[in-house]
């Protein structure tokens, strides 16, 4: 049944980025997330809520509020093809990836 496959494929990629986050922070580095947002413009990792989400990433950075403040100014998706992502929401997302990185990687 599709939401029995759409609830394995959640928990799938919930213990993959456990069990990356769990290496990377065993040799010391910093695991930074960057949700691409789906076909229906929602998050891809849904359960970014939880709790314990600063135990998986130390920085997550969510594009949906970023491009939802150009919503119907331009297109986010291409028209042929696979409707691969567009050029400007590569940029957008390349601009606030490294605002969150400059941000870690600031001095305190």
């Amino acid at each position: 049944d599709a939401a029995a496959a759409d609830k394995y494929m959640e928990e799938l990629g919930r213990a993959l980025v456990e069990r990356i986050s769990e290496v990377a922070h065993a040799h010391g580095a910093d695991v930074v997330l960057l949700d691409i947002p789906t076909r229906e413009y929602t998050r891809s990792f849904p359960w970014h809520g939880d709790s314990d989400v600063g135990s998986l990433a130390d920085v997550y950075v969510e594009t949906v509020p970023v491009l939802s403040q150009y919503e119907g100014l331009t297109a986010f998706r291409r028209s042929h093809g696979q409707e691969h992502l567009t050029p400007f929401v590569h940029l957008m997302m390349g601009v606030e990836l490294g605002r969150a990185v400059s941000d870690l990687l600031a001095p305190e």
